[in-house]
């Protein structure tokens, strides 16, 4: 891709540059905005979006290396090519950055590379005297007639400045990098207002953690207590239940401890049963046996005290009383068995009350 010699106009003043072919299309120049000596000798480079956007007028065409173009820019600043009489260094246009002048650092920092590589390009090459462009610092070499010798000539006054597009806004930027930064501070404090409410509401719940764990504790408590209880009111249930039942002592002609309990006459009903069974000889046999010890004259004999006021020596001589009629008695048969029969159910009837007012097992032992 060939070179072109292009024509803008910096401020009053027309420059003329030596570009790639592909940078111009339509009397529109792109240019870089860094490293702009390396792009313009690479004849196959092609601009980015970021380049600069100059209005442009092409000169020459089909220039077929960049030194060539340089040598046509000579000849063309000495011929007056540049439609004035203004002397003509290849150079970007300056920028106008009202609200920061960084152009005098950038001219002192850019003279001192250009001088560097000045040195080396007129070692190197001692036939022809290029142009060079380094970072928009242009220096020219004239040939003197009768001498051998160079000189170059520097323009300072026309030494190419930061461009307008790259403007460096510190102002700006500090007023940006502070609200930020009071963005950050409000995001923080945000931050912090949620954790502490975090802790608060964590605080609260491991209150009312504690506050349900003394409740489970006295509950348990409580119920420990209360299964104490419960177990030892069972076991005086149980207790009470399986007690035995206590008995008196056995008459001298009874072979086996037959424990003394009827169940008391409810009814008539039941007290003619009785009737029916003491008119058994054999079951009333059993009976007299059964509570002969209510009627026994034994001495050391523990006397026993019913509800109604009767006491055991009392029935006891009430029994013998009725015995030693029995043996005295010479009446015929019957008129013995019913006098026989009315002392048992007087007997009965004494015992069913007695059995109907003391308790099982409370009696004191005989």
């Amino acid at each position: 891709m060939p070179f072109k010699v292009v024509q803008t106009l910096e401020g009053k003043k027309y420059k003329l540059f030596t570009i790639p072919s592909g940078w111009e299309s339509n009397n529109i120049l792109r240019y870089p905005n860094k490293c702009i000596s390396k792009y313009l000798k690479d004849e196959n480079s092609t601009p980015t979006l970021d380049w600069d956007v100059i209005k442009c007028k092409v000169k020459r065409t089909d220039v077929l290396s960049y030194e060539n173009g340089e040598k046509l820019v000579s000849e063309m600043l000495k011929h007056s090519d540049t439609e004035d009489d203004v002397d003509n260094y290849t150079q970007r246009r300056r920028s106008h950055n009202k609200s920061l002048n960084l152009n005098p650092i950038a001219q002192d920092m850019m003279g001192n590379v250009v001088l560097t590589n000045r040195n080396t390009d007129i070692a190197s090459s001692s036939a022809d005297l290029p142009i060079e462009l380094n970072y928009n610092l242009v220096y020219t070499e004239d040939i003197q007639a009768n001498s051998t010798n160079t000189s170059q000539v520097f323009s300072n006054d026309t030494t190419p400045l930061v461009q307008d597009s790259v403007s460096f806004d510190i102002s700006k930027m500090f007023e940006n990098q502070k609200q930020i930064l009071d963005n950050q501070a409000t995001i923080l404090s945000q931050i912090y207002q949620n954790r502490q409410q975090q802790l608060d509401n964590n605080s609260a719940i491991i209150a009312q953690i504690q506050s349900l764990k003394n409740v489970q504790n006295s509950f348990i408590q409580k119920v420990s207590a209360l299964s104490v209880q419960m177990e030892d009111a069972v076991f005086q249930i149980t207790s009470s239940y399986n007690q035995d039942v206590q008995t008196l002592n056995s008459s001298k002609g009874h072979v086996e401890n037959i424990p003394i309990y009827e169940k008391p006459v409810d009814s008539a009903q039941e007290l003619d049963e009785l009737e029916n069974q003491l008119s058994d000889p054999n079951n009333r046999d059993c009976l007299k046996n059964r509570y002969s010890i209510l009627c026994s004259g034994e001495e050391n004999e523990t006397n026993v005290t019913s509800d109604n006021g009767e006491s055991e020596n009392e029935i006891n001589e009430e029994e013998n009383t009725i015995n030693k009629k029995k043996r005295n008695d010479s009446v015929e048969e019957h008129t013995k068995e019913n006098k026989e029969g009315d002392v048992i159910k007087n007997i009965s009837k004494d015992i069913a009350k007695y059995n109907s007012n003391v308790i099982i097992g409370k009696e004191t032992s005989v």
